[in-house]
């Protein structure tokens, strides 16, 4: 809705904001980047994983510096989040569809190369 129409028709709903940034593009960038330079040593399903894998540690590593931070953490001090603690806290829409959808990339990826494969033989 825009700002004119909320403005003068404050009781309808808002639409909803849409959950696709920028952010979730990147990643899926990053992961297709590693995917790629990793395919002359391993397949594409290996190179993905890697791929995904990578990114997927990066956001629980986010999730526990931001329990941290919520408990009074600063830089210098042990950081006050459980071994797993990144793993099942913290997660939001954001920073599933930010490992979600380079995984979707790196699985299409790995898909049509081996399709590609099979129909050359």
């Amino acid at each position: 809705m825009s700002i004119i129409a909320h403005t003068y028709f404050p009781h309808e709903r808002r639409e909803a904001e849409p959950n696709v940034n920028i952010t979730h593009l990147e990643h899926v960038f990053v992961a297709l980047l590693i995917q790629i330079a990793l395919l002359p040593f391993a397949n594409a399903k290996v190179t993905g994983a890697i791929a995904v894998a990578i990114l997927l540690g990066r956001e629980i590593a986010q999730h526990e510096y931001r329990l941290g931070i919520q408990r009074g953490w600063e830089w210098g001090e042990t950081l006050p989040v459980g071994m797993f603690e990144g793993v099942w806290r913290g997660w939001t829409l954001d920073s599933v569809l930010d490992v979600l959808f380079p995984a979707l990339a790196c699985s299409i990826v790995a898909i049509a190369i081996k399709v590609i494969k099979a129909s050359r033989l």
